[in-house]
């Protein structure tokens, strides 16, 4: 029952793609749901029982998970960009629809009948009434219709501004045009997929390729010029939408009678409240400084060791470069030796191996019916 409240920050951001079909797979299992809310509902006032209220609920959640989750997750992982698309449309299909639900006062007041009646519940049948009840408060079903109408509309503006957020990141294509000296030291196997004109190599900075050349590029410049651009991918498009989410939240955040959004995602956390928060930090902050400063200064000095320059400073693009300089000298451990222990077949095997013996799973190679 819990799903039906969808945590904002929980939500897959993921591409729209509104004019890809939505399979029928996915469509089957949200009618399965209505059709399980619906018997719910359904059932007498006098009648409710923890079985016919809230397990059938909580099953829905199973249910959904098991049907939902491997087609979304396509978007994420898949190589084929017509199946990506499919997954995305899904997923705004999906998260539009737990949005609605969770707003539906016919299931709110079943449920609120059924906690109405006090049931003499213990364990986890009693947290479980306890979790959804303060879960309904906090989706606001106790305000007036045009207070729970408004956030409805915030939440799916939220859900539609953070899929434009990580779509704009996911769609960036940012390349730096570098030559084959600029990237001194990054693994060759990196270097191996950028794409080429000419003598120029074209620098994808995804996240695997950012990674190696900030480990390993011995140029500094070239680590600057990467960690400024990672950092500015979607540029201001993006900076514009935060600024939208922000006040949006705010909004929200005033609507359900919390002073800030912190207030909100905290109160069902250990901490409760911002206060908590801020004083953690505060009680923290000078604890890791010394820490801070102490790694800094270990750094300096290895890059100090390593230019051969006694008064170069540290910068944020050094700290990769330099921590795996450490490991190397210091420590005796290079990141890409060790890759050389653990190719992907391997490691795929004994995944295999190690899941098949903890779960009783068996395994069978389909790659033949792939297309099926």
């Amino acid at each position: 029952m819990r799903k039906l409240f969808p945590l904002l920050a929980l939500v897959i951001a993921v591409a729209l793609a509104p004019a890809q079909e939505v399979p029928q797979s996915i469509k089957d299992a949200l009618a399965a749901a209505d059709a399980t809310i619906a018997a719910v509902i359904a059932v007498p006032d006098t009648e409710r029982t923890f079985e016919n209220t809230m397990l059938p609920l909580d099953d829905l959640d199973v249910r959904l998970d098991q049907a939902l989750s491997l087609p979304l997750f396509m978007a994420n992982v898949s190589t084929d960009s017509n199946e990506r698309n499919v997954a995305r449309a899904s997923e705004q299909v999906v998260v539009d629809w737990y949005i609605e639900t969770a707003k539906r006062e016919d299931l709110y007041k079943a449920v609120k009948a059924y906690a109405d009646l006090n049931p003499p519940l213990t364990g986890e049948r009693k947290r479980a009434l306890e979790f959804t009840m303060r879960d309904y408060r906090r989706a606001g079903m106790m305000l007036p219709e045009e207070q729970r109408n408004r956030l409805k509309e915030i939440e799916r503006e939220l859900s539609r501004l953070g899929i434009e957020f990580e779509k704009n990141i996911a769609d960036d294509d940012t390349r730096i045009p570098l030559n084959t000296w600029d990237l001194a030291g990054v693994p060759k196997d990196v270097l191996d997929k950028q794409d080429k004109i000419a003598s120029l190599v074209l620098f994808k900075l995804d996240g695997p390729s950012y990674g190696a050349l900030m480990d390993n590029c011995t140029n500094s410049a070239t680590r600057q010029k990467a960690w400024t651009l990672y950092r500015r991918r979607a540029g201001m498009e993006n900076v514009e939408i935060l600024q939208q989410m922000i006040e949006l939240r705010s909004e929200m955040a005033r609507i359900l009678g919390f002073n800030n959004f912190v207030d909100y995602v905290v109160e069902e956390r250990m901490a409760k409240n911002s206060e908590t928060v801020r004083k953690f930090y505060d009680d923290l902050i000078p604890v890791v400084a010394k820490k801070a400063k102490a790694d800094y200064e270990l750094f300096t000095e290895a890059k100090r060791e390593y230019t051969k320059n006694k008064t170069t400073v540290l910068y944020p693009w050094d700290y990769s470069f330099y921590k795996n300089h450490l490991l190397r000298t210091k420590y005796a451990v290079d990141s890409n030796k060790v890759a050389e222990y653990f190719p992907m077949e391997r490691v795929v095997e004994g995944l295999f191996e190690v899941t098949s013996r903890l779960y009783g799973i068996e395994y069978k190679d389909i790659t033949s019916k792939a297309g099926e």
